[in-house]
């Protein structure tokens, strides 16, 4: 039979408290449109990153990373007690990932319970200073995380992050602590004068490979009135072929019916049609070449003699990977014809 569904929330609690209760309450209502069999897990971040171990009955266990700190994925796998084998190819690596990542029948009780008493980062600002919050590391963690849980390509599997702000700390930030230091403008990236931006780019294109070779979409629901550095985390987003909503508050109806979409079943208003793990190839005769494509998807490395010299989009490749998408997915695929008439 088909794996279940694979759902991995990444929660920002570096936001006030009512808007951190109301992003909550968004999780905790998806979990019942989810069915029993979905396995899910959870990830927050602040100054730190938590990983909360689901399957542990007893007690509320997490694990924590620094949010300063790069980590590697065989770091992060060693850390949780996954092991470091290649990606989600190890049957007792994605069993011991089963504390983390489990289905939803099997830890509803526990998720909820750390649902219900997540607090607000402990970790006070400093004065004239912006709060410290490690997304990419968060990204890094949840991605090691998911890739060494569940094998390779078998579900449809998200990795959903809850954005409230700019990444301040730790790799892939877009923006300093101190308020002095105004956040980068399209008119800087435009420039290229914005110094952080090349660096974070490359950080998130990384994480965002690993997801795709994985088979995983990343779906971002930014919810702040400042910029949060999607400029950076775009191209992940758009490989995975995931989501991406934004709005001022996590209050405002845009994310409370688009993240419900998510999960809306056959039938229901507003139903996606989600489907993974596919891959698009072109086959041409020889006087066409193949330029590129435009659309939601990842370059792979086959290549043919119908490869166009002079690429356009996502080019250099006759197949491309696509990690998720929905019924309404378009792409484009760009042609040269060298053929003399």
């Amino acid at each position: 039979p088909p794996h279940p569904p694979v759902y991995v929330f990444v929660l920002d609690t570096c936001v006030p408290e009512e808007e951190l209760n109301i992003a909550k309450a968004a999780i905790t209502q998806s979990l019942q449109m989810i069915p029993e069999e979905a396995y899910v897990g959870l990830v927050t971040f602040g100054t730190h990153v938590h990983v909360y171990e689901l399957g542990c009955e007893a007690i509320a266990r997490s694990y924590v990373f620094k949010g300063s700190k790069e980590y590697q994925p065989q770091m992060v796998q060693e850390a949780l007690g996954l092991g470091a084998g290649r990606q989600g190819s190890n049957p007792q690596q994605a069993q011991a990932g089963r504390r983390f990542i489990l289905p939803f029948a099997d830890c509803e009780f526990q998720m909820n319970s750390v649902l219900e008493e997540l607090q607000v980062d402990a970790f006070p600002s400093v004065s004239e200073h912006r709060l410290s919050r490690c997304t990419g590391t968060a990204l890094q963690v949840a991605t090691s995380l998911i890739t060494a849980s569940i094998p390779r390509g078998v579900a449809l599997s998200r990795l959903m992050l809850f954005l409230g702000g700019a990444a301040t700390e730790g790799p892939g930030k877009v923006v300093d602590k101190e308020l002095a230091e105004s956040i980068r403008s399209h008119k800087d990236l435009v420039k290229e004068a914005a110094p952080l931006h090349k660096k974070a780019l490359q950080y998130y294109d990384k994480v965002g490979a690993q997801l795709v070779a994985h088979g995983t979409g990343l779906d971002i629901f930014a919810c702040s009135l400042d910029q949060v550095g999607l400029a950076e985390m775009k191209p992940a987003v758009e490989h995975t072929g995931g989501m991406v909503v934004q709005t001022d508050t996590f209050s405002n109806s845009v994310f409370k019916e688009s993240f419900k979409r998510m999960f809306a079943k056959p039938g229901d208003p507003g139903f996606l049609g989600m489907t993974s793990n596919a891959t698009f190839e072109v086959l041409c005769s020889r006087d066409v070449k193949i330029a590129g494509l435009l659309g939601c998807a990842a370059v792979t490395e086959k290549k043919s003699p119908s490869v166009s010299d002079v690429p356009i989009g996502l080019g250099g490749t006759c197949m491309w990977k696509l990690p998720t998408m929905v019924e309404t997915s378009s792409l484009a695929v760009y042609f040269d014809i060298v053929a003399n008439h």
